[in-house]
């Protein structure tokens, strides 16, 4: 693509329109692995646009790709979503990232005094109690999930979902499966985000390419052609959508190891064909370019991670605290929550407010954090450290802009 934009002189955008219409039914497994090995080569024999569309396109659903061209004079034009308090927008973004820690203890909303009464702390069978949560904190940590939807996941598969525990009762069922202070944390925080990272992503192709349909154009194709009234053209053009999403579908497949099958089953034909495709790359010496794939939980688990990350932002951004945890004990929680098991737990995310202390303190491993109101962000690496010029560990200073880095170290 970008030999074809320097020999036209041209600046070229891609706009993704996704065109797509659901099967009914589903395909018939053994033909799938066929036809993945047939979509790998067509990546590295078909024309650029599909080679962009398999390899530069996976954070998106696309399968119709237009290009909109402008004249070389216009590439100092601003884009449409750019404005002028663009330096304000950064200025937000990077307060939001700053303020943002994790934060090792809650304010509880409703103390339950009846508890120390009933149940003496001396006691070796007292429990702390859940408090009772803030709706209104827990409907701006809603708000802030809500737009969090907006983060990218391969293929636009969106292979998450989120469970909002808030009530008392399942607050404190959820803190017993908690480990630590977590627990704590749990109890005392208006709400906890589960977030779960579905590892048979295929079990929704049916939704998934009813969802492309609504929103990418395909029944809007399918009525402008019935208003021309040719039957032919409509049996084309529905034929066209039927491929593309059977597309979408086994890339999907191949992309996830999200098969729909028992573990006894999905787990080794994914083996296979993640070791097939490896082959592919290893015989050929890597002139055949082909993805390096991960298995189910991984694939599944580092997009649910993007929308977890943008949902603590929007919480930052609204002025509450947040803590990501990952000590718990996963098949307690699923048992809890009813979880079916073609999900996994990758994290869960306590929303609060913090409790105010003039005193800084320490989590479980003995670590400090951010205390409330502090504008120093807590340690990370050095830049230097972590981030490389070009190739690993050449310098980043080499094109290290005027912009401050004090901050994040």
């Amino acid at each position: 693509m970008s030999a074809w934009k320097q020999e036209h002189g041209i600046q070229s955008r891609l706009c993704i329109v996704s065109e797509i219409s659901a099967m009914g039914g589903g395909a018939m497994m053994p033909m799938l692995f066929f036809r993945f090995i047939h979509l790998l080569l067509l990546a590295n024999c078909s024309s650029c646009l599909f080679s962009h569309f398999l390899w530069q396109g996976h954070h998106n659903t696309f399968i119709t790709t237009r290009v909109y061209s402008s004249q070389s004079n216009q590439s100092n034009e601003k884009c449409s979503w750019y404005s002028e308090d663009q330096t304000n927008l950064e200025q937000s973004f990077n307060d939001i990232v700053l303020k943002r820690y994790a934060c090792t203890r809650f304010h509880r909303y409703f103390e339950q005094q009846q508890q120390e009464q009933t149940q003496p702390a001396t006691s070796s069978s007292f429990q702390p109690m859940a408090s009772i949560s803030d709706p209104t904190i827990v409907q701006k940590a809603i708000e802030s999930l809500d737009y969090s939807r907006r983060s990218p996941s391969g293929f636009n598969a969106q292979p998450y979902r989120v469970i909002v525990v808030h009530n008392t009762q399942e607050k404190q069922a959820l803190s017993q499966y908690c480990l630590g202070r977590n627990a704590d944390r749990v109890r005392d925080s208006d709400c906890t985000m589960i977030f779960l990272a579905d590892k048979e992503i295929a079990r929704g192709w049916k939704r998934f390419g009813q969802f492309l349909v609504d929103n990418g154009g395909g029944r809007r194709r399918i009525r402008q052609q019935n208003q021309v009234d040719d039957t032919q053209d409509t049996i084309r053009v529905k034929k066209k959508i039927q491929q593309s999403i059977f597309k979408a579908q086994a890339l999907v497949l191949l992309f996830s190891s999200g098969w729909p099958l028992p573990p006894i089953l999905a787990l080794p034909i994914s083996f296979v064909i993640r070791l097939t495709v490896s082959f592919i790359s290893v015989i050929s010496r890597r002139k055949i370019l082909v993805p390096s794939l991960a298995s189910a939980d991984t694939w599944a688990t580092k997009n649910t991670m993007l929308v977890a990350m943008t949902f603590m932002l929007g919480c930052t951004a609204r002025g509450l605290a947040t803590c990501p945890m990952e000590g718990f004990n996963a098949g307690g929680i699923r048992k809890v929550l009813q979880i079916p098991k073609r999900y996994a737990i990758p994290l869960i995310v306590s929303v609060g407010l913090p409790f105010s202390s003039a005193v800084e303190e320490n989590d479980d491993a003995g670590m400090s954090h951010a205390p409330v109101g502090n504008s120093v962000a807590t340690p990370r690496y050095p830049l230097e450290e972590v981030v490389f010029d070009s190739t690993y560990g050449k310098s980043i200073f080499n094109i290290k802009t005027n912009s401050s880095t004090n901050d994040f170290r």
